[in-house]
């Protein structure tokens, strides 16, 4: 058991590290909370919501719940009942997040539905259908979605005609089952995936442009496709420009590969992907708008897009932002700049919830017609998968309150059975109204990150970094679920509020600490 003890202005970190339940349970009193999952003292609103977004990952009574999503037909999870396959920008919040405290049989049904993207990655000989398009896509090439022997390796809504390959889609789905691996540590699992994941990146640094560092993708490259157009020419032709995500999801899973490389110890790996990532990060000025947040994308002409209050394409792309907070792509400083000039635009989060972007797009394919209109889809929509990545960036940042009004944003629908993706009517308003009930996975991305953001956990070849970001008006709190590195399981609890001035790890002093992180090898 990790404890931080807290005074008024010092944190103590206690830490059990064993493989059965904490017994670290105070005597309850007005003041105390004792859930399932979390216990603790001070704030009982919030730790309150700590439980319950904890309890969406297991069975409950009172709430959906993880095992829902159980697909018999590849013994893995499904996006939903209306949903029938397994995507990747729409896993890609809910599942980074609950990757540390996933226990069995999740981690066999999660990885199996990963395996779906990575049985058909791209080859370069094999070819899929897909609404009567015949692609051969290229090796190293994941998918937007996939289910057993059907795969669409490009974005399958819209003019798919249009649609570039599944670029930010491969590094982000690589970066989910890198993620995965370095917290598993299981070294024949990395011998066996490490492979498809270097593929994956290889076939991404096809589109650097050298003379910028920077990445050329074209319509629906990006994650949240297809809310991007790429380049368009002069001549009506849609063309490949500078996608800022692309870069920004590429630094991410390449700081993951890094660590898979030296975990088998390939250093000569590691020195290739260190340098693409150095020049990766070189080239990401070119992607910042005077304010100091990243526009969306760039044209090989010089025209930017996504420059708030610019006259042409003067929106703001929340989806790159807040993702190269979540991902530490920034620095502190430069996550709170963002963080900031997101707080200046209230049309972003006029529901406590973030949304792609304010105001609405004028530089897709199709303007504002049925699904692209703006507020409800790609352009202007609330999407809980983004909504995740946007807590985590609170919490790095240490803004509860913000944390907080999302999680209770999202229980106007848990609570109603109404977890439906994406919310429109700028987060208010449910896709499929005229279900009886909904659910989407995307939905589990708020809960999840309102757990994972308590301690954050960054996975290394060689440790496991604790942030611990505990909310003031929580004087003590203890998860009760074990969080995962490698076989070992991680129990967590802090006293007092502030920087860390202590750390005890089985009941002995641990001194591999500063004021901020905890440093576990």
């Amino acid at each position: 058991m990790i404890r931080l003890v807290k005074n008024k202005c010092t944190l103590l970190l206690i830490l059990l590290i064993i493989s059965c339940s904490s017994q670290f349970i105070k005597k309850q009193d007005e003041n105390y909370f004792l859930g399932k999952y979390f216990a603790g003292e001070g704030d009982i609103e919030y730790l309150e919501l700590l439980d319950i977004a904890r309890r969406m990952f297991g069975p409950d009574p009172e709430f959906q719940n993880l095992p829902m999503f159980y697909e018999p037909k590849w013994n893995g999870f499904i996006e939903g009942p209306t949903w029938d396959a397994w995507w990747i920008q729409n896993s890609y919040g809910p599942t980074y997040c609950s990757l540390p405290f996933l226990t069995e049989p999740y981690i066999t049904f999660l990885q199996n539905s990963q395996d779906l993207w990575f049985d058909q990655i791209g080859d370069g000989k094999t070819e899929y259908t897909y609404h009567n398009h015949t692609w051969i896509p290229p090796d190293g090439c994941l998918v937007d979605a996939a289910k057993p022997d059907w795969a669409a390796h490009k974005q399958g809504d819209g003019r798919v005609e249009l649609h570039d390959w599944a670029l930010e889609f491969t590094a982000a789905g690589a970066l989910l089952q890198a993620e995965l691996l370095l917290i598993s540590r299981d070294i024949e699992k990395i011998e066996k995936y490490l492979p498809k994941l270097e593929r994956g990146v290889n076939f991404i640094e096809t589109r650097r442009d050298p003379a910028m560092n920077l990445f050329l993708a074209g319509p629906a490259g990006n994650l949240l496709a297809p809310s991007y157009a790429g380049w368009k020419k002069s001549d009506g032709i849609f063309d490949k420009a500078y996608l800022s995500g692309l870069s920004i999801t590429y630094i991410a899973v390449l700081d993951r590969i890094i660590e898979l490389e030296k975990m088998i110890q390939n250093e000569e790996k590691v020195m290739v992907y260190e340098n693409r990532r150095h020049m990766a990060q070189k080239g990401l000025p070119l992607l910042i708008a005077e304010d100091g947040c990243f526009i969306k994308s760039l044209d090989p002409d010089g025209t930017k897009h996504g420059v708030f209050g610019a006259e042409k394409h003067g929106y703001f792309d929340t989806v790159c932002n807040h993702d190269a907070i979540c991902f530490r792509v920034v620095d502190d400083t430069h996550a709170r700049i963002i963080y900031d000039r997101i707080v200046a635009i209230p049309e972003l989060r006029q529901n406590n919830t973030i949304i792609t972007n304010y105001p609405s797009l004028d530089d897709m394919y199709v303007n504002n017609k049925g699904l692209f209109n703006y507020g409800t889809w790609v352009n202007g929509g609330n999407w809980s998968t983004c909504e995740a990545r946007m807590i985590m960036s609170y919490y790095r940042l240490n803004v509860f309150e913000d944390a907080r009004k999302s999680m209770q944003q999202l229980l106007t629908f848990a609570e109603k059975f109404r977890m439906d993706n994406p919310f429109t009517n700028f987060g208010s308003g449910l896709n499929q109204p005229n279900k009886h009930i909904n659910l989407v996975y995307d939905s589990f991305g708020p809960p999840a990150a309102f757990v994972r953001g308590l301690f954050e956990y960054i996975y290394k070849a060689d440790e496991l970094i604790l942030y611990p970001h505990i909310p003031s008006g929580i004087s003590y709190v203890e998860q009760r679920f074990p969080v995962r590195f490698g076989e070992k399981k991680l129990f967590l609890s802090t006293v007092g509020t502030g920087k860390i001035t202590k750390v005890i790890i089985n009941g002995k002093k641990w001194k591999f600490f500063d004021e901020t992180s905890v440093f576990l090898p």
